[in-house]
């Protein structure tokens, strides 16, 4: 009886222990639901740093919102009756194949009852819904709760500012969970993942998606203008790669590639079709597109890369229009090509933009650097050095390599002269337009002086340029020695948080300022002259603290000492 009892005790005392046990454990797994439950209702810092092609995306009005339910309802196939038989879902299956659970929106993508996807095909599917305007049925799979409302970006530290500051940084009070980003219009850039509190991302709203991406690779970093943008010669051979990653070429893929109007295509490594873009937008002085280039990549196990061998053209003609676009007409003009590949789903594309390119150049008025007065007449070869070989500009506007320079024909170069705009690449020289805008301008007189200066256009931080001089004006002997300069083109962050661009034609290192009232179209930080002296002795470089700041300060001395003797005596 005693041992009856006892295995009675121990068999109560065990089930004790187990109900115990299983209460702990439902309690300690509805502390994790409510732990993670609560990390998705708490609002989360999150602070993101937005750009356009590698540029601070400044001063832009963004949004972001909550998508978690409707992301893990999508991924896991667990819909309600009530998801089912909303608007949003009748809106997408009446444009589809569906049965009363499932819509088909492509061979092998279907969204519905129990079917379920990766993390990446439901975010395809998400990223497709809001490109084809079917935000509706991710709201309505979203729920109405606050978490999932719209919250906007406001500058870091400043919840009155509802955009983002100088440098493309914006805070806002997200949610954990997947998150959606959005433009001024509500449309759809891209996801962030918000795991921590606080939480920081970067967001190119051009580049959004690494899985499709076109670099410039043959241009070197000392041409870099800004993020993401090189000054080139014109028709400087331009090397581009394509990638496309293998995740969209389980069944191939086709990609297009729109270079805008003045980036001409050269070769592609694969076979390609082309198509003109039909549309009168494109008058003399606009840069769209002008063809369309597509090529089709096969199925694929690996990465697909594919180069594309390009130049920046000064002038290409509109066969729509039947103007020339002139690329040289606007300076500081970016030129890009976008590309597109199909993504998994009919119609819903990858987007990505190549690297920007520009040009630069430099002015130069001719000087006699004794009398300090501007002199025309002289003619000049236009020289460059790279790798250490020496090249002249010819008379087909093309660099040619040459050994020596003094035994040069007349011939063998193009001779640079006063008066002229010389854009490279391009086989008639314009004349430097008169400035009729000007307060005073008299014709005959801004004609005569615009003889005295040189416009180069079209050149590059990537090699040394030089002048030399052929024929000297009349009256001065010839120089035997190169004059050599360079081309700077950088957009910087000024003090006041503003970008600006500081080029070689806005800014002249070596001026005269006696000289610059005489020219025509002089203007301070747009288009200023460097003086090229007309005989052997060198132009001393203008010294803002000696001739302005220093004198400026003496003089203002000698005043507060003049003023000192006088109340003395008085």
């Amino acid at each position: 009886m005693k041992s009856i009892y006892r295995k009675k005790t121990r068999l109560k005392i065990v089930g004790t222990l187990l109900v115990i046990f299983s209460l702990g454990i439902c309690l300690l797994v509805d502390s994790f639901v409510k732990a993670d439950t609560d990390l998705l209702r708490k609002p989360t810092e999150v602070e993101v740093t937005f750009t356009s092609n590698g540029t601070p995306a400044g001063l832009q009005t963004m949004f972001t919102q909550n998508i978690q339910v409707a992301y893990e309802k999508i991924k896991s196939g667990n819909f309600t009756s009530e998801d089912l038989s909303s608007n949003g879902w009748t809106q997408v299956a009446q444009n589809f194949p569906h049965t009363q659970n499932t819509i088909s929106l492509s061979n092998g993508v279907d969204i519905g009852l129990n079917v379920k996807h990766t993390n990446q095909e439901a975010r395809d599917i998400i990223s497709f819904l809001y490109q084809e305007s079917y935000k509706a049925l991710v709201n309505q799979l979203n729920g109405s709760e606050t978490e999932t409302s719209i919250i906007k970006f406001n500058v870091p530290g400043n919840k009155g500012r509802n955009y983002t500051d100088n440098k493309g940084r914006g805070e806002a009070k997200a949610y954990a969970g997947l998150n959606v980003i959005m433009d001024l219009q509500q449309n759809f850039v891209t996801f962030i993942d918000v795991k921590s509190n606080p939480s920081e991302f970067k967001v190119d709203v051009q580049n959004k998606d690494d899985r499709v991406s076109l670099t410039l690779v043959n241009v070197n970093p000392s041409a870099k203008t800004a993020p993401s943008e090189y000054t080139v010669e014109y028709n400087q051979d331009l090397e581009y790669v394509l990638k496309v990653d293998k995740s969209l070429l389980k069944n191939g893929t086709r990609v297009q590639f729109n270079p805008m109007a003045s980036i001409v295509i050269d070769k592609v490594s694969i076979p390609y079709t082309t198509a003109e873009v039909l549309s009168t937008a494109n008058p003399d002085g606009t840069y769209s597109p002008l063809q369309t280039y597509t090529i089709d990549l096969p199925a694929s196990t690996t990465d697909a890369e594919v180069t594309i061998t390009a130049h920046l053209a000064p002038e290409v003609y509109n066969p729509v229009s039947q103007n020339q676009i002139k690329a040289y007409a606007a300076l500081n003009a970016s030129f890009n090509i976008v590309a597109a590949a199909n993504g998994p789903i009919v119609n819903y594309t990858i987007p990505c933009v190549s690297d920007n390119i520009t040009t630069s150049g430099i002015n130069f008025a001719m000087t006699d650097p004794e009398k300090n007065v501007l002199v025309d007449g002289g003619e000049y070869v236009l020289g460059k050095i790279e790798n250490g070989e020496k090249y002249i500009y010819d008379k087909k506007a093309q660099w040619t390599r040459i050994s020596e320079l003094s035994n040069l024909e007349y011939s063998e170069y193009q001779p640079v002269t006063g008066g002229y705009q010389y854009i490279i690449g391009l086989n008639q020289n314009p004349v430097i337009p008169l400035n009729t805008t000007r307060y005073s301008f008299d014709a005959s007189k801004d004609s005569q002086v615009n003889k005295g200066l040189i416009q180069l256009r079209g050149l590059s931080p990537e090699a040394e340029y030089f002048l030399y001089q052929k024929v000297a004006p009349k009256g001065y002997s010839k120089i035997n020695h190169q004059q050599e300069f360079t081309i700077f083109n950088k957009t910087i962050l000024s003090t006041n948080n503003s970008w600006i661009t500081n080029n070689s034609i806005g800014f002249a290192e070596h001026q005269s300022f006696k000289i610059n009232s005489q020219i025509p179209d002089y203007a301070a930080g747009k288009n200023e002259y460097n003086t090229l002296s007309v005989t052997e002795k060198k132009i001393v470089p203008f010294n803002s603290l000696k001739k302005i700041i220093i004198p400026i300060a003496l003089a203002i001395i000698l005043t507060f000492i003049i003023l000192l003797v006088l109340l003395k005596f008085m």
